[in-house]
């Protein structure tokens, strides 16, 4: 006879719920608060609050009525806390916790398009190019004047962008918060016009097969040519080093050998990070010796080679000076800018 009065209960708990998520309710769930308000794609996102269901597989996150982020999807659900990585698909509004016929609270969140990218704006100006104390390349020294302000990204593109970007990580030690490095100019060139298409804006670089034409005009991301690079990492100096090159510059003798996190150093006076070290940093030019008469706005577009600037996290300490020139080499990576 208690055989079957334990089998009426069951049914009878077990048909109150349409979806036969059994479970004894705690109180309903409530969000407290975010890990961060704004994120993007391959974030993680933390949820804090109570009464987070445990015993409802069917639970599931819902941002703008549309988009459903199933519990078991999560990276883990507890709870008061809920883990989860943002997907592409996830879109800016506002979302909330639903089990059974429960609901939390809506909470709003900003979703970036792409991983954050810091910029800065920097004016026209003039400067003199070159140096009489470093190779032959860097002659003649001219006065240069670059008639565009542009904004221009503070710090190295980090993997984590370039992988979101082009689906591919080319560099030999993979970690998100490092600048991406062993990039081949063509694909620096194909990264810019993905990233102006995500803003946007219009395209710069035309490309077909391995044949690019520039388009001074547009106002998408590109790279910078040798002379804004040059104006760039000068920041207003006169000399071709910066002051203290061991607090803003990584090199082989304080690097380890190894890649750094952008910004960890001192920035120069333009509030730009690693310019002179860490990864070098593609130019829009080819490389080929300075037109002592191309002074405003000077771009070289004849040349077997493009060139890179800037030392890398493997160079002797030589390679920092403002005015080196290079061929490339594998530790390339990206600085942009675009017209402002």
């Amino acid at each position: 006879m208690k055989f079957f009065i334990y089998i009426f209960i069951a049914i009878f708990l077990f048909s109150c719920d349409g979806n036969n998520d059994f479970a004894i309710s705690s109180g309903s769930p409530k969000i407290t608060s975010l890990s961060n308000h704004i994120t993007y794609p391959t974030d993680t996102l933390i949820i804090f609050g109570k009464n987070f269901p445990l015993n409802y597989d069917s639970a599931a996150i819902i941002f703008n009525d549309s988009v459903v982020i199933r519990k078991n999807d999560c990276l883990y659900w507890r709870a008061n806390s809920i883990g989860l990585i943002i997907d592409e698909q996830i879109p800016s509004g506002y979302f909330y916790i639903v089990f059974g016929k429960d609901t939390s609270e809506k909470i709003n969140l900003t979703v970036l398009p792409y991983p954050p990218l810091e910029i800065i704006t920097v004016s026209s100006g003039y400067f003199k190019m070159g140096s009489t104390t470093g190779l032959e390349d860097e002659l003649p020294i001219r006065n240069v004047y670059l008639t565009k302000t542009i904004e221009v990204s503070k710090k190295e593109i980090t993997q984590r962008l370039y992988e979101f970007i082009t689906k591919n990580n080319p560099s030999t030690i993979k970690d998100y918060a490092l600048p991406v490095y062993n990039v081949s100019w063509l694909d620096a060139i194909i990264f810019c016009n993905k990233l102006s298409e995500k803003d946007g804006l219009k395209a710069v670089y035309s490309i077909n097969d391995t044949i690019v034409v520039f388009d001074t005009t547009a106002n998408g991301w590109r790279l910078p040519t040798e002379a804004e690079w040059e104006y760039l990492a000068r920041a207003g100096s006169t000399m071709d080093v910066p002051v203290n090159i061991y607090s803003s510059v990584w090199f082989i003798e304080n690097s380890g050998g190894m890649p750094k996190i952008g910004g960890q150093k001192l920035p120069n006076a333009f509030g730009l990070f690693d310019m002179s070290g860490n990864v070098c940093e593609w130019c829009w030019d080819a490389y080929a010796k300075y037109n002592p008469f191309d002074t405003i706005n000077p771009i070289q577009n004849q040349g077997k080679e493009r060139i890179s600037r800037g030392g890398c996290f493997l160079d002797p300490k030589s390679y920092a000076r403002y005015s080196s020139r290079r061929s490339p080499n594998n530790i390339v990576g990206i600085r942009l800018v675009r017209n402002k």
